[in-house]
């Protein structure tokens, strides 16, 4: 058993939110018990929106043909920049994975205290209500949200179906590329997976994942053999 790491590139959005749903939904077909950790990025700026405030979209102050539905919840989160990620995992395989709020707090916390090991000192924010209008998520942090210099910079969104775990994460990258603490997007990512591996009680294995290939060879490398 191991935390499979899938290091993925630049794509456009409606195919990033494809992807994470394909490697969910594969994980409930298959029963896979290993849990499966994503980094991607966006190609060109979009937002997406969770599936709560998808319902009333049309209310949003943004053109909806350049909205994008999440299949977690939450707000809506602008892309771009930023480096995003996703874990899918069976909830069995740790008691904490049953609790929203203990899932939530230790991925977290795992993100966390991969950027201290680089010097930077982000915390986990303690608020009990969001500070803005609770729709653009950089604007509005709730407990458990990664802050730095009292700025959100890292939050997520959660689904639970049949037994898995869908954790979709966005980090303000541009907020953390300064500074001289031989810090580079590549370490973070090994970083931040071993710490999700801790957390698991699982080694990391990094995965390969062409994601020009067909859907049926991208599903074939998410069975619980590979």
């Amino acid at each position: 058993m191991f935390l499979r790491l899938i290091q993925d590139g630049l794509h456009d959005g409606h195919w990033n939110m494809r992807v994470d749903e394909m490697i969910f939904l594969s994980h409930i077909q298959n029963q896979n018990p290993f849990p499966t950790l994503r980094f991607y990025r966006f190609r060109e700026p979009v937002q997406t929106v969770g599936y709560g405030l998808w319902r009333s979209r049309h209310r949003l102050p943004l053109a909806n043909d350049s909205l994008i539905r999440r299949l977690t919840g939450g707000g809506l989160v602008q892309h771009g920049a930023d480096l995003t990620y996703s874990v899918v995992s069976p909830i069995r395989l740790q008691p904490w994975l049953r609790r929203p709020r203990e899932s939530y707090h230790l991925i977290h916390l795992a993100l966390r205290n991969a950027l201290v090991t680089f010097g930077i000192a982000a915390e986990l924010w303690r608020g009990k209500c969001p500070t803005g209008d609770g729709r653009i998520c950089f604007d509005s942090p709730v407990h458990d949200d990664v802050i730095l210099n009292g700025k959100k910079i890292a939050g997520a969104a959660q689904k639970r179906s049949r037994g898995y775990l869908l954790h979709q994460g966005s980090i303000a990258w541009p907020s953390l590329a300064t500074g001289d603490h031989g810090f580079s997007e590549k370490l973070f990512r090994l970083e931040f997976a071993r710490g999700l591996g801790s957390l698991f009680d699982l080694p990391v294995k990094e995965i390969p994942f062409v994601t020009e290939d067909t859907w049926e060879s991208r599903v074939s490398l998410l069975q619980p053999s590979a």
